[in-house]
């Protein structure tokens, strides 16, 4: 930046880097950045284009904003790619990662840096809620705060449907997982072993779900496997917590399995089974497990993809209301 004596100006760092991936769907962008445009902090959009073939890169070009950066992809790389290349882009003290297809509730990009300004330095993620119109985002929910540490996020994982602040450094370190679709939860796992999460039951973004998002039935078949590694990775890398928690053992196992029956990987699923069955499990728990098995052989699936479906339908309904 230039002041008018023609001298160069450093620019001080923007309080947060919100950080979009997108993949053919420039029609939602500027949804996006009016979200953005009337927060109160100062903040820098980077949109990470994850080798669009639609007309991203001109409805970008034409908001002509200083605080927009436009990255591209020559060829699709995925989500947490997109969203880590975005990573080191930023300058910001804080980072948020936005989906293109959600936008943030009015002010509370305020409401998150005054919380992580306020937190103490162990803590690098302030977690908080997604919900489903504008109309909620009004909702202080019930204002509860929790104090997240390993063991918490073990035995009560946090959903997906959050709205997370970072400290910058902390996305650096801990980047999200590149070679799962999704999946991102990880991240919050691995910096949970060196940082402690607060969650607070805050409205901070609006979800909003297109046919493409991750949540459909299609996709959500489609990632099983990942989702599978997803548990795997957590009893492998929390193993040292999970020998507390063995009731959340053979609960990570159980999803891991079923996850590995929807992707069709009934070798692994039989593997898992049969390491379940070992361990002194209730009767309830082995019902559970068998019913997984049999589904394997029957069509997980195409049971998962019914399951979704459900759930769709009551998410677009509870959306509606």
């Amino acid at each position: 930046m230039i002041d008018a004596k023609g001298s160069s100006v450093r620019r001080p760092p923007p309080d947060i880097s919100v950080i979009t991936p997108t993949y053919n769907r420039a029609s939602l962008l500027p949804r996006v950045w009016a979200s953005l445009r009337e927060q109160t902090r100062t903040f820098e959009w980077i949109v990470v284009d994850d080798g669009s073939t639609d007309d991203t890169e001109e409805i970008i070009g034409k908001l002509q904003d200083s605080r927009i950066t436009y990255h591209r992809f020559d060829s699709n790389y995925g989500v947490n790619a997109a969203r880590n290349a975005g990573v080191a882009l930023a300058a910001g003290r804080y980072v948020i990662y936005l989906d293109s297809d959600d936008e943030l509730c009015p002010g509370s990009m305020e409401r998150m840096v005054k919380l992580m300004d306020d937190a103490d330095p162990s803590v690098g993620v302030v977690l908080l809620s997604r919900v489903q119109s504008r109309r909620e985002c009004a909702n202080t929910l019930s204002g509860k705060t929790t104090l997240l540490l390993e063991n918490e996020m073990i035995i009560r994982p946090i959903r997906e449907n959050t709205a997370g602040v970072f400290r910058r450094e902390v996305t650096e370190d801990f980047p999200l997982p590149e070679d799962l679709r999704g999946c991102e939860s990880l991240q919050l796992f691995n910096i949970s072993r060196c940082f402690r999460i607060l969650r607070v039951d805050e409205p901070g973004s609006i979800e909003h779900r297109q046919g493409d998002n991750l949540s459909d039935a299609e996709s959500v078949v489609a990632r099983s496997g990942d989702m599978a590694i997803y548990y795997e990775r957590i009893l492998s890398r929390h193993e040292e917590v999970l020998q507390t928690f063995p009731k959340k053992t053979v609960d990570y196992m159980t999803r891991a399995m079923y996850r590995h029956a929807v992707a069709g990987s009934k070798a692994r699923a039989r593997f898992l089974y049969h390491r379940l069955i070992r361990r002194r499990i209730t009767l309830l728990a082995l019902l559970r497990a068998t019913a997984i098995i049999t589904l394997a052989h029957l069509g997980a699936s195409r049971f998962e993809k019914w399951r979704m479906c459900y759930l769709n339908r009551r998410w677009t309904a509870r959306a509606m209301r």
